[in-house]
């Protein structure tokens, strides 16, 4: 750049800054814009804060000036971050007071506002849309409150309440208070009330009327033969009516699903090497009067029931450990009446009771019993008795008034048996033991049979005296109903406990209304005059029932075998080849189309549902293998069968075309051969009818003729599950029945297993009752005995069942007929929520409509 160049930059520079300096000078310093607010806002109010909100148009401050007047007197502490939002709470107010605020806010650049004065008031806690709902005896109060508050409940059948529910320690402001345990049918006042941690409210009286009492009308064909749980018999009638007002230690269900649930028992374990099962009660389970149910309740209902040979515990005594002397030898004795206070037992064979064992409070086992009141599934004074006093030659019993005096040389046996002192053993109030003789799966299940009563209530009585109760007059139970009335061939009523510990059952009535047949139960269910039936034995009915849509039949596959009973007694029927044959000859099919109307399916040769799996494991060796042949075939191949027999005559032998048997095939001219006629007993329902005319039929066409006999339900179940005597278990021919069993092998197994003749368990065993004998009857116990006392899930036991299984398929001592496929039967327009399964087990088969899960889960129609 050029010199002259460089002098006229400057120059023009120099000009500049004198020109600009003085008018910098002249302007001083810059102006401040005006901040501006806007939206002055509440966003939460209530009635002790509110937090006010507002915005800038740049970044400022935030503070609030407020105060009960335009004076304020209370500010905020100016916040020093600036932001465009603002927003600030004003705490610790006063309730229902009008307050007067304004907003400040200051930028960096020191521009200020404030708004206007303006106004909030804080509200009071408000309470509004007060309403409730009812049922038969519960209401739902629901309300709103303007701030969250707690919830809280007075009621009471006057507008002076007398109960109020507990406040809720949460807040909402959208209330909830479910009240139970009401009266139904009945008017109610209630009041809400609702707090905060500054204010409180309460809404107006309102009052409610809860629903009317709910009543479930059941059918029933059975009735229940006494109120008193010391005398309760196996059977629907008695099963159904003490599941009603008591409680086992545990319920037992049909259904393998849902197996052994817990009632007072609360949990149980099993210590296998010690042999014990430890359970543990419910704490929270209460008899009706509101004592505890602790395990001496257990433990003294137990051992009086056991220790005066009852039937409901004729199974559990002999799993338990036994007395010391339980081997000594039998004895014959006499039985010596000294009035209801002390019965005596006698020897005269010089032998001594003390040496031999007979220990005062333990039992003596008294067998071979044939006449004196039955006591259900044992013979009819059979069992094991408490010893209240022993000595050389006399047994003095506990006042057991149930035993006859026979005078000399009575029929009968004893035994130092039955479960020991120590077998039940309570630990603490809630804990008691039970110390078993051997490994049994079906022990907990034998506990179901057992109603528990009050130690307290009952022990005031002799052993003779609550015999002779035929009446409960004590009623004091755990469950939850109470009994109402009991009138024969009409109704037994119960009404529900309020006070019940697992809570108050949603039904309040319970009618069992008893029908002569099932026809007129059918009618009832149709008409609405019943909600459900207890067991359904009408099949040609259901299609019209179906068609019906306030009416719901379901299948129930229970574990039921309608099955051809023959008393092995009785020649031919203990000659396996006759059973073989003639089963050939009864037609499953027929049985299933025409007497169960379709409600049925073809069995295995074993007394056990063909559906279960460990049947369907081995089901190729134990299937009815005649299943496809046509009608005319079966019976052809059954009387070559028959023909093919020593001592069965052809069926022409006489001019009746009646088949002839002879007992001594090979002696000449006997002389007492006899015709091949018979007694059929089957049960008095429609089905068991046309099961017994079918019968008839097919004997017919194989030349053995059956004279049908219907006969009461009660007296044909004595027949085929407990038998009263020797000489009564000669008294039958051929029987048709079948009921629900549980699941467990063991059951079954223990139900065929052989028993001495002076075993008083042999009563009430299939085994004994048919009077099952020789190689194949010998095996099949031995094998079930061994199964039994191995654990479930053990491959060994697996084998053994398959065997057992076998063993009875190839001897036939009952010949299955079809496996029953029970309808369930109820009402759908009036209660809804029914579990559709198989029932339980107590005192008997109780079926799903009449179980007392069933009936404490339902729920009306809305």
């Amino acid at each position: 750049m050029t010199k002259k160049r460089l002098m006229l930059l400057f120059s023009i520079c120099t000009v500049f800054v004198v020109t600009l300096v003085p008018f910098i000078s002249s302007c001083g310093t810059p102006p401040v814009l005006d901040l501006n607010i806007n939206l002055v806002t509440l966003t939460e109010d209530s009635d002790t804060s509110v937090t006010v909100t507002w915005a800038t148009d740049r970044p400022a401050t935030s503070q609030v000036e407020y105060g009960t007047s335009t004076a304020y007197g209370s500010t905020t502490t100016e916040t020093t971050t600036r932001q465009l939002a603002h927003g600030v709470t004003l705490d610790s107010l006063t309730p229902g007071t009008t307050y007067h605020y304004r907003v400040l806010s200051v930028a960096e650049d020191t521009g200020s506002a404030e708004s206007a004065d303006k106004t909030f008031n804080t509200t009071q806690l408000e309470i509004s849309g007060v309403s409730a709902t009812t049922t038969n005896h519960a209401m739902t109060v629901t309300w709103s409150t303007d701030d969250s508050a707690t919830s809280q409940v007075k009621y009471g059948t006057s507008a002076a309440y007398g109960m109020t529910t507990t406040a809720t320690s949460s807040t909402s402001k959208a209330h909830s208070v479910t009240i139970t345990g009401l009266d139904p049918e009945t008017d109610y006042h209630y009041q809400v009330l609702s707090t905060t941690t500054t204010d409180d409210a309460e809404s107006a009286d309102n009052t409610v009327t809860t629903d009317d009492p709910l009543t479930l009308k059941i059918g029933n064909t059975t009735q229940p033969s006494t109120d008193n749980p010391f005398l309760a018999v196996i059977g629907a009638g008695d099963a159904t009516h003490f599941q009603m007002m008591y409680e086992p230690l545990v319920w037992v269900r049909f259904d393998p699903d849902a197996g052994t649930q817990g009632a007072i028992a609360e949990s149980w374990t099993y210590d296998d090497t010690t042999k014990t099962w430890t359970i543990n009660i419910n704490p929270d389970a209460k008899f009706s009067d509101g004592s505890a149910v602790t395990a001496q309740d257990v433990e003294w209902t137990l051992e009086t029931m056991m220790y005066n040979g009852l039937g409901t515990t004729v199974e559990l005594s002999p799993l338990l450990v036994q007395s010391a002397a339980d081997t000594a030898d039998t004895v014959v004795l006499e039985i010596k009446g000294n009035g209801n206070a002390a019965d005596t037992i006698v020897r005269t064979d010089g032998g001594s009771f003390i040496t031999e064992g007979y220990i005062v409070g333990e039992a003596v086992g008294i067998a071979g019993t044939e006449d004196g009141p039955d006591k259900g599934s044992t013979g009819d004074q059979d069992g094991a008795y408490r010893i209240a006093s022993v000595t050389a030659d006399t047994i003095t019993l506990n006042g057991v008034s149930s035993l006859s005096d026979w005078g000399p040389l009575a029929t009968i046996t004893a035994t130092a048996g039955g479960p020991s002192q120590d077998a039940v053993q309570v630990v603490d109030a809630t804990t008691l033991t039970m110390q078993l003789h051997t490994y049994s799966a079906t022990f907990m299940r034998q506990l179901g049979n057992a109603m528990i009563v009050p130690m307290a209530a009952w022990s005031v009585l002799t052993d003779a005296e609550i015999l002779d109760l035929t009446d409960d007059n004590i009623d004091i139970g755990s469950g939850p109903y109470e009994l109402v009335s009991r009138t024969l061939d009409f109704a037994t009523v119960y009404t529900a406990r309020d006070d019940y510990w697992g809570g108050r059952p949603p039904i309040d009535d319970l009618q069992k209304i008893y029908y002569a047949n099932e026809d007129a139960q059918l009618y009832a269910i149709k008409l609405g005059q019943i909600d459900c039936v207890s067991n359904f034995n009408l099949p040609t009915a259901i299609p019209g029932l179906i068609g019906d849509d306030d009416i719901e039949v379901y299948q129930i596959a229970d574990n039921t075998t309608l099955t051809f009973y023959m008393n092995h007694r009785i020649e031919p029927w203990d000659n396996v080849a006759v059973r073989q044959a003639v089963s050939i000859g009864l037609d499953r099919q027929n049985l299933i189309s025409f007497a169960a109307n379709d409600w049925g399916s073809i069995p295995s040769l074993f007394e056990r549902y063909a559906g279960l799996a460990d049947v369907q494991a081995i089901i190729d060796d134990i299937d009815w293998e005649h299943a496809g042949k046509t009608h005319a075939k079966r019976i052809e191949d059954a009387n070559l069968a028959l023909d093919a027999i020593d001592g069965m005559s052809a069926i022409g032998a006489n001019t009746a075309g009646v088949r002839t048997w002879d007992p001594t095939p090979t002696a000449v001219d006997s002389g007492d051969e006899f015709d091949m006629t018979f007694k059929l007993e089957v049960a008095t329902w429609d089905e068991h009818n046309t099961i017994g005319e079918l019968i008839d039929d097919d004997f017919a066409e194989m030349g053995i003729i059956m004279e049908l006999i219907p006969t009461n339900v009660s007296t044909l179940v004595g027949k085929v599950f407990r038998q009263k005597s020797s000489a009564s278990a000669a008294g039958w021919d051929t029987i048709v029945w079948g009921r629900p069993m549980p699941v467990e092998y063991d059951y079954i197994a223990t139900q065929w297993s052989q028993y001495e003749e002076t075993d008083p368990l042999r009563l009430s065993k299939r085994g004994w009752i048919m009077g099952w004998t020789g190689t194949n009857a010998d095996l099949y116990t031995s094998k079930s005995d061994e199964l039994k006392a191995i654990a479930e899930g053990d491959s060994a036991r697996d084998v053994l069942i398959a065997d057992t299984m076998k063993i009875f398929a190839a001897d036939l001592p009952a010949i299955p007929l079809y496996n029953s496929i029970n309808p369930g039967v109820y009402r759908t327009d009036k209660y809804t929520g029914w579990i559709e399964d198989n029932g339980m087990l107590a005192n008997g088969a109780v079926t799903a409509m009449t179980a007392i899960y069933n009936i404490l889960q339902l729920e009306t129609v809305d």
